[in-house]
């Protein structure tokens, strides 16, 4: 789950959203959100 809310050009999460992981590099994690958008947020902002 996320731990915060993460504002970006490529993707914005908001806490609660449900993301899917799909890749992390280097502090970094591609995700998929609820309705099929991805993009890069900080791995410091998802719940392990």
């Amino acid at each position: 789950g996320l731990l915060g809310d993460y504002s970006a050009q490529e993707l914005s999460v908001e806490l609660g959203d449900e993301v899917e992981v799909e890749d992390e590099r280097h502090g970094w994690v591609l995700v998929r959100n609820a309705l099929g958008h991805r993009g890069w947020i900080p791995a410091s902002h998802l719940e392990r």
